[in-house]
């Protein structure tokens, strides 16, 4: 019984180092390790009778669970309500996000229905889009002033302005970035100021991005490419965890693709300006 209660220990000892036992093997060094240090007598022999099986690890019930990703489709430990519990689904789910035009997207379920669109409604000094449901009723408003330091965005509740209808702010991590780094902060902060609660990782290019539980590996959702025959340029796949806001995730959604647009435009002016200074060098050399 004692051998039992040391070999608990170490198994306790093991989980808050965070040591990483995943097979057998490990299993196996991890029980040599933990006799050899505490080098009880009894312990030897039974692990010796034993042959080191596996049913040690039952009969404790020790799993030493890793320090891993979540399962993709393993439930979330607590709910991730944003924008409104109604947006929320006990089951993971797919949606289709399709771009009609510019800052307008179309989001539908698999069987093309309906479910949110974003509209596009830019005013002279902010770029704005408004999350509205199937009936055309405006749920949030998305506003982002234009040429902002690290594009820097706010969303409020239905069509208000007001800081105390703020729910989130969205920003780049870097102002210079090559792939997609988003940081996401709650206007209700509950831990720590500097530290987000969401972020997006991945190529956006690609469609290949993940949008994550603060700064943790725990996804919420997952972007893919439309797996089809058709052409499906402007269109792209979202896997919406259980227990997530997938109106959080669409409005994530937007503001990233209205910030790539962004990047787009001014990659395309800054190519432009680079040209067309190198042309001028190349024609008054030339006239020299």
């Amino acid at each position: 019984m004692s051998f039992i209660n040391e070999l608990r220990g170490e198994c306790r000892l093991c989980q808050n180092n965070a040591m990483l036992i995943s097979d057998h093997l490990s299993l196996k060094k991890f029980l040599i390790y933990s006799l050899q240090k505490s080098n009880p007598p009894t312990g030897k022999h039974l692990v010796k009778s034993l042959s080191l099986r596996l049913s040690i690890k039952k009969s404790l019930s020790v799993s030493c669970e890793l320090k891993m990703d979540q399962p993709s489709n393993a439930p979330l430990s607590s709910p991730v309500s944003v924008i409104g519990s109604q947006f929320m689904a006990p089951n993971q789910f797919d949606i289709i996000v399709d771009i009609i035009t510019t800052g307008n997207l179309v989001v539908t379920d698999i069987d093309h229905k309906i479910m949110l669109q974003v509209k596009s409604c830019d005013t002279s000094f902010h770029q704005q889009r408004v999350l509205v449901d199937a009936d055309g009723k405006p749920i949030v408003l998305m506003r982002g002033k234009i040429m902002s330091e690290h594009d820097r965005w706010n969303v409020f509740r239905g069509n208000s302005k007001s800081k105390s209808d703020m729910i989130f702010t969205t920003q780049s991590a870097h102002m210079i970035q090559f792939k997609t780094n988003v940081q996401v902060f709650l206007a209700k902060k509950t831990g720590k100021k500097n530290v987000c609660d969401f972020k997006i990782n991945g190529s956006w290019t690609n469609r290949n991005c993940t949008i994550y539980m603060g700064d943790t590996s725990t996804p919420i959702a997952q972007m893919s490419k439309m797996q089809s025959s058709e052409d499906v340029t402007n269109k792209f796949m979202v896997t919406i965890y259980p227990n997530v806001d997938y109106a959080f995730v669409v409005v994530l959604i937007a503001i990233v693709e209205v910030m790539k647009m962004n990047n787009s435009v001014i990659k395309e002016k800054f190519a432009r300006e680079v040209i067309g200074g190198l042309s001028n060098i190349i024609v008054g050399a030339i006239l020299l």
